[in-house]
């Protein structure tokens, strides 16, 4: 069974609507559950082939299962060579005292969903930033210029897809840097699906380098128009497979 989270009263998400339109095509057996029913525990899915859905319902899902979730991996250790940026992790407190000195950081909690990366300053309100606990581990690093962002979809450690989602889409990423990068997680101790965002950075002599932005896990991930509802399925069955085997 394939489960998929619904809103009631309100059309599917897209991610959801992809993953649902692959299993009509495929005759796959699919029913949709509500994120307050997932979260009760009042969905049994000791027969799930895949759970769909938002972090709070994955999460749910794997506790139901006796599994947890995977720690986040944003800046694996052997693609920080393509950063051509500092990041360090901080706390929340320390973060905030920094902006309110008048640095502009790049802040990214640690923690799933808890604060997205944004860049913070001193004349900005940053509510994320200022709601989340002074312990929360947060990343913090340089402000830099992306001309362009794209997400890669792997699987198997091969990209099955290619989506731009902010940014110049004349200026491309340097192919050399992407396969180097592709063999290096390769042969880190991690697992072969995963989505990898990367970008073209201006450097301060007006230079172009391609870097990395972030990678993110494979299980509630979003879709950017350039991934197709097949490639999507696989991605997410693949992991989900990882994850509760």
């Amino acid at each position: 069974m394939i489960y998929v989270q619904t809103r009631p009263g309100a059309p599917l998400g897209y991610e959801e609507s992809l993953v649902w339109q692959y299993a009509t095509m495929e005759r796959l057996n699919v029913r949709g559950f509500a994120p307050r029913e997932m979260q009760n525990q009042d969905v049994s899915v000791d027969d799930a082939q895949l759970v769909v859905g938002s972090v709070e319902s994955i999460e749910a899902a794997l506790n139901k299962l006796g599994k947890k979730l995977p720690k986040p991996n944003y800046y694996p250790q052997p693609l920080q060579p393509w950063l051509y940026r500092k990041l360090s992790q901080s706390t929340a407190q320390i973060a905030r005292w920094r902006v309110e000195q008048g640095e502009s950081l790049f802040v990214k909690s640690n923690q799933y969903k808890a604060m997205t990366g944004t860049v913070c300053t001193s004349s900005h309100h940053n509510p994320e930033l200022h709601s989340i606990s002074n312990e929360a581990e947060v990343w913090v690093g340089d402000v830099v210029d992306w001309v362009c962002e794209y997400r890669l979809y792997i699987i198997k450690h091969e990209v099955v897809a290619c989506a731009i989602y902010a940014g110049d889409e004349s200026v491309k990423l340097d192919s050399d840097v992407i396969n180097n990068a592709l063999k290096a997680m390769k042969q880190y101790d991690w697992h072969d699906t995963y989505t990898m965002d990367w970008g073209v950075i201006r450097q301060p002599d007006g230079s172009l380098k391609t870097a990395l932005v972030e990678v993110n896990d494979a299980w509630a991930i979003g879709a950017y128009k350039g991934i197709g509802y097949r490639d999507y399925f696989q991605l997410l069955k693949r992991r989900w497979g990882q994850l509760t085997q």
